[in-house]
């Protein structure tokens, strides 16, 4: 059947390129139609209905057949020319014009260069012409035809335009016939693709509205292309984008984002993405109808939805990597992030909110970092700030409050945070089980207490200092530096530094001093400097607990930062006549006139050493003997290198 209608001949051997090997595979399709045959005279039906009804499915069946009919150089052997396929499409026969059509499709499709020989020949007309004249035979293969020759071919596009495409298009979208609605849609998701003045010719057709319905047809293939189709018209089109929303399609689209065939799902994401590019307003509009919720579900789902060999893992980052990218455009808007946070209580939304915010916080980029900023003036504090006091997963928790910490570091943030009433959260989280969490409160509570003596204040009568004090023997180092920081800056209030005295503060920051690591031996020191100076209780305390000794070893130190703040702190306890008998009882003399030749502690060396002469004739003495000592060791090591 295939030779005789093809090639006129029912010998396999005039079918140049025609293998044994494709030669079976062909009888095997067409073994089967001659079963169903064989079936078919079994009931008697008459032979000549029998061989209307196989040759309709011949018919059908052909248009699959080139895909197996390739020759070894990768051409299709029994495909005539364009040239011939033109002048088929004139043929009386509609059978023949339908056949000539597919054809056409099939080999622009496989030949993209044959797209401007056949539109130069007049295809494009011709096939528009068909789409408005003929019958359901010829229709879907005329479609067919005008979608591959648009694809990606703007000269084809616009020549289609010009022939009236678009109406003869939108007359046939609703077409009783499955294949011709889709392939009638693909060919205007292919004309409004990367052209306003296409969009606007497509939507001034009046088919937007069809094609909202088209989303819910009954044909799977045909609800790609109407998704497909609303995706090109909003892409790169504030006019397609508006329209696409005022019609409704949004709500759908966001339905197939949610849930469905991984395909349709896919086309969905980009059509939201292509949305998200528009105005705020529409962004809106898409987070109110749960946009945000389906496409964080689908960049979870992705990788299940596609298996797990490395190939379909490929494609669920790909995956995962379109919806990302459509949740970013969609909450470009720091408004519209904001309502994310606000409105939605998914804890995976909530928690791609946060880590937005927290990358986006901690970014070294300026520009990126305020897209951050301007969400937390937006609002953004409050909404977070009600998620970290409601618990919850660990994840969100850490997320929120790295950005807390993050953005703390601004004097306008920091006032944005005590307006938004961070105090009761970021103390409660204090005591949390996960040492992130406490860091990061600890950390935040750092900065804000370095904002004014008010804010100290108020994280004081929060009942802050406790915790703090307590968090010095966290077994985390970093919430021990975060915890020594915070008390470090609680202490610029004197009238804080008894209270946090009082709550055992000296205690911790000198065993945090002894086996801290260098950023929680530093700020150990600087913390219990502020808590000496000026205050006589706290500096004989301190004194009583050993500070003293301690402090003249930690100008030993590896890390310059914390010989400098040890430096600072001894010369704070030399303040005192009997303090600074005890530090020359400790070998401070020698450890401070050592400190001279240090760049990093070398001033504040000078002010404790100018504390210990005062009024104190022995040790002004074993000073100048110690400075002296110093410069002969000096000067033997220049003599010594100049001889080398």
């Amino acid at each position: 059947l295939y030779h005789l209608i093809v090639h006129g001949s029912t010998d396999p051997v005039h079918a140049p390129g025609f293998t044994e090997c494709k030669l079976e595979h062909v009888t095997h399709v067409f073994c089967g139609l001659q079963s169903d045959c064989d079936s078919m005279t079994s009931m008697s039906m008459p032979r000549h209905l029998v061989l209307v009804i196989m040759l309709t499915a011949v018919h059908r069946a052909i248009g699959a057949l080139p895909s197996v009919l390739k020759s070894p150089s990768g051409e299709i052997p029994h495909l005539p020319s364009v040239e011939d396929l033109i002048f088929d499409l004139h043929d009386d026969d509609s059978a023949e014009r339908a056949l000539a059509a597919n054809r056409l499709a099939v080999r622009c499709t496989k030949y993209p260069e044959e797209k401007t020989r056949a539109a130069k020949l007049g295809a494009i007309p011709l096939l528009v012409a068909i789409l408005e004249t003929n019958g359901p035979t010829v229709r879907p293969k005329a479609a067919m035809a005008l979608m591959a020759l648009s694809s990606r071919h703007e000269e084809n596009k616009e020549a289609i335009v010009r022939s009236g495409g678009i109406q003869a298009l939108t007359e046939l979208v609703n077409d009783l016939d499955a294949e011709t609605r889709e392939y009638t849609l693909g060919t205007l998701a292919n004309l409004a693709a990367d052209s306003p003045s296409r969009v606007a010719a497509i939507l001034a057709s009046g088919v937007l509205p069809k094609l909202v319905e088209l989303m819910s047809d009954t044909a799977e293939h045909v609800q790609e292309k109407a998704v497909v189709a609303l995706g090109a018209l909003s892409h790169g089109s504030p006019q397609g984008q508006k329209a696409v929303i005022a019609a409704g399609a949004h709500g759908g689209l966001v339905r197939f984002a949610a849930g469905g065939r991984i395909k349709l799902r896919q086309h969905a994401v980009s059509a939201i993405w292509a949305l998200a590019q528009g105005s705020t307003p529409i962004r809106a509009a898409l987070v109110d109808v749960g946009a945000a919720r389906a496409l964080v579900e689908f960049a979870n789902s992705a990788m299940a939805a596609v298996g797990s060999n490395t190939l379909r893992n490929a494609a669920g980052d790909t995956l995962r990597n379109e919806a990302q990218s459509a949740m970013l455009a969609l909450t470009e808007d720091a408004e519209v992030l904001v309502d994310v946070l606000t409105e939605e209580s998914d804890p995976d939304v909530l928690l791609w909110a946060a880590h937005r915010l927290e990358t986006e916080s901690g970014s070294n980029d300026a520009k990126v970092r305020r897209h951050a900023e301007a969400a937390a003036g937006a609002g953004a504090f409050h909404p977070l700030l009600t998620h970290l006091a409601a618990g919850g997963r660990r994840e969100l928790r850490r997320s929120v409050g790295a950005v807390l910490l993050n953005l703390a570091i601004s004097k306008r943030m920091q006032e944005l945070l005590m307006d938004a009433g961070c105090l009761p959260p970021l103390v409660a989280q204090l005591g949390d089980a996960d040492p992130q969490v406490r860091a990061n409160a600890a950390g935040t509570l750092w900065s804000l207490a370095d904002a004014s003596a008010d804010s100290r204040l108020s994280i004081a009568d929060e009942g802050a200092i406790a915790p703090l004090v307590e968090m010095l023997s966290d077994v985390d180092e970093t919430v021990q530096a975060h915890a020594a920081g915070a008390l470090r800056n609680l202490a610029q209030s004197p009238e804080l530094e008894r209270r946090i005295a009082k709550g055992g503060a000296l205690k911790g920051l000198l065993a945090l001093m002894a086996v801290g690591k260098a950023h929680a031996r530093q700020m150990a020191a600087s913390a219990l400097l502020n808590l000496v100076t000026g205050n006589d209780d706290n500096r004989l305390e301190a004194v009583a607990l050993g500070a003293i000794d301690q402090l003249v070893k930690l100008l030993a130190d590896t890390e310059a930062d914390v010989r400098s703040s040890a430096t600072a702190a001894l010369w704070a306890m030399a303040a005192g006549k009997r303090e600074r008998d005890l530090i020359a009882a400790a070998g401070g003399i020698e450890a401070l006139v050592k400190a001279l030749d240090d760049e990093a502690t070398h001033e504040r060396a000078e002010g404790a050493l100018a504390l210990l002469e005062l009024n104190h004739p022995a040790n002004q003495k074993r000073i100048a003997s110690r400075k002296a000592q110093v410069e002969r060791e000096k000067a033997d090591a220049r003599k010594r290198k100049a001889e080398l």
